[in-house]
């Protein structure tokens, strides 16, 4: 289940612009940095935050609790954040939900032949009939954020729809949730080889596009004499390379596609068996598919995109992820140019929509084991049963996300989508604290020396993130409003969006750990402070010598509650023979 964690949306919305640049070296140094980090800083991550959750079978919630319970306000900040960031890809699966269904008319809705040929209209300039389409038609967007609009029936329709197909797929848990990946999985990869089957052999110059990917050296010696550019490969490599910008969209891809502050990786590992040779096996698939799928999927839909197409308000604007364009404006152009098949249209957004709702249910299973057991019992008095409980989640994300169906909504998507991470770096750097301190005590599994060197190099990965999150918040984020001069009161909306989720877990978790020990508020206090030792495990789980060729050191286990358990005391069981005497009879017998 947990190599589809892959958000293939994301890959596009971030680095499809990249990778279709005409220079090989722009596309083979953002793969450099890619690989590079998936080694410094995804190895570590996910090897050590999955295999904390297979050890303590619990979420990273329960976990910080058990370690420094002080800080579990830390794992309920990274929850609320990545809920933000599920209700931004709600959105986003609405709006493929609506393509896919939009494409099966043919001629296209958004054809040239329904709305002209018209480039110039009522002043505003559009690229194509697709991207006239997409912001008239179906956003119908406002000019700013100040003007609310009215709600844009079928948006609100779509992300009903879409937030009923999420709830279906969550209602029954992991469990069942992991037998629909069994049947949707071989169905997404299906339709993602017919569509990149089509795109090769039915559209003109497909190879092109593969070779635009893989890149070509003689192409990249004629396109530095058409643009009189005299830089040789080990300038560019220190000129892009030495840039940061690669970098951080390396690091932007592995942060919203693996999870690795997001909570998923200890809920994923609770799923494990106890056992070396799965965690690692776990570990090391995720990141092998990981590594591979995207740019599967990156060839397969590379025909399909043509760059020039690209444009528009989503196009420009800050604070919108760049793919929307590709997704909702060059490829219905291609699909039009081209007149290609409108089944293969329904085949490529349903693929999308796919693999974008498992990723949404992923992150939503995640917060839903994580805080559901801290729900107040009243509340589960009330409602009783599961299915109830993950209804109301759901009806309330959708209620949450009705503001982006208005016509002021991609305005409002632009400041969230802005502000939500400007403050994750500070849950990165405070996060460490917990899961070094919950790795480095493993005293039962591996040697000291192996235990400090992981440990480093998780701390070495957290700094790493923190720095590049900071510089790109310094360099590329600040200095660019995403909201107009008389707009500005929505940078107070945006920054509450950002420091609240951080704030208010903090304080909620501080005071639920104070709160939950006994004695004065000191005594409260330092207990809160404590970290246990680490729990027991099932002897059918745990690593043993022959597993880790270590030896098996003894650890008195201690309760996670502050109550100590005082074992019942052993009784001596004591049997009485009776030996009845010999009678007469009995005599006379012998």
């Amino acid at each position: 289940m947990n190599e589809f964690n892959t958000h293939l949306q994301i890959y596009i919305h971030e680095h499809t612009l990249i990778i279709f640049l005409i220079y090989v070296s722009l596309a083979g140094l953002f793969l450099v940095a890619y690989y590079l980090l998936v080694v410094l800083i995804c190895i570590p991550v996910c090897y050590v935050q999955l295999k904390l959750g297979a050890f303590y079978k619990r979420g990273i919630v329960g976990i910080f609790s058990f370690l420094v319970p002080i800080l579990k306000g830390v794992a309920v900040s990274l929850l609320l954040i990545t809920f933000i960031r599920c209700l931004l890809h709600g959105v986003e699966l609405s709006y493929c939900l609506y393509f896919t269904f939009a494409s099966l008319a043919y001629p296209f809705i958004w054809s040239a032949s329904n709305h002209g040929n018209h480039s110039f209209r009522f002043e505003k300039v559009y690229h194509s009939p697709s991207d006239e389409y997409f912001h008239d038609k179906f956003l119908q967007k406002t000019d700013h954020i100040g003007e609310g609009g009215v709600l844009l029936w079928y948006a609100a329709l779509c992300l009903l729809a879409t937030w009923t197909i999420i709830y279906i797929v969550t209602v029954r848990g992991t469990s069942f949730f992991g037998k629909i990946v069994y049947g949707l999985t071989p169905l997404t990869l299906l339709l993602l080889g017919i569509v990149l089957t089509y795109g090769y052999a039915a559209i003109p110059g497909a190879s092109g596009a593969f070779n635009r990917l893989i890149g070509n050296p003689g192409q990249h010696r004629a396109s530095f004499k058409a643009h009189d550019e005299k830089m040789n490969i080990q300038d560019m490599v220190e000129s892009k390379l030495g840039s940061p910008r690669p970098w951080v969209d390396a690091l932007h891809l592995h942060i919203n596609s693996v999870g690795l502050w997001s909570g998923i990786l200890p809920t994923l590992g609770a799923q494990l068996y106890h056992r070396k040779y799965i965690i690692n096996a776990a570990w090391i698939l995720q990141l092998l598919v990981y590594s591979i799928l995207p740019h599967v999927a990156m060839f397969a839909l590379a025909p399909y995109i043509d760059p020039r197409d690209s444009g528009g308000f989503i196009a420009a604007a800050n604070g919108i992820k760049p793919g929307l364009s590709f997704l909702f404006t060059a490829i219905p152009a291609s699909f039009d140019r081209l007149e290609l098949s409108p089944f293969i249209a329904f085949c490529l957004y349903l693929c999308i929509f796919l693999f974008g709702l498992l990723h949404q249910a992923l992150h939503l299973l995640t917060i839903m084991d994580n805080l559901f057991p801290a729900t107040p019992k009243f509340l589960m008095t009330y409602f009783k049963r599961r299915e109830c409980i993950v209804a109301v989640f759901c009806f309330t994300a959708f209620l949450l996300s009705l503001p982006f169906a208005a016509q002021s909504g991609i305005h409002l998507y632009a400041v969230v989508n802005d502000y939500v991470d400007r403050l994750l770096f500070t849950l990165v750097i405070i996060s460490t604290v917990p899961f070094i301190t919950g790795y480095i005590k493993q005293e039962l599994l591996y040697l000291p020396i192996e235990r400090a060197c992981m440990s480093l190099w998780y701390g070495l990965s957290s700094l790493i993130t923190a720095v590049l999150l900071v510089y790109y918040f310094a360099v590329y984020v600040y200095p660019r409003p995403v909201v107009g001069y008389d707009e500005r009161w929505a940078e107070k909306l945006g920054w509450f969006i950002a420091a609240g989720p951080v704030i208010l877990g903090l304080f909620l978790g501080a005071a639920h750990a104070v709160h939950s020990n006994k004695g004065t508020v000191k005594q409260r206090f330092m207990q809160s402070l404590r970290t246990d030792s680490f729990p027991a495990s099932d002897p059918s789980q745990e690593y043993t010598s022959g597993d880790t060729a270590d030896t098996g050191l003894q650890i008195a286990a201690k309760s996670p509650s502050n109550e100590h358990v005082i074992p019942e005391p052993l009784h001596k069981t004591e049997t009485e023979v009776f030996i009845r005497p010999l009678d007469n009879s009995d005599m006379a017998k012998v």
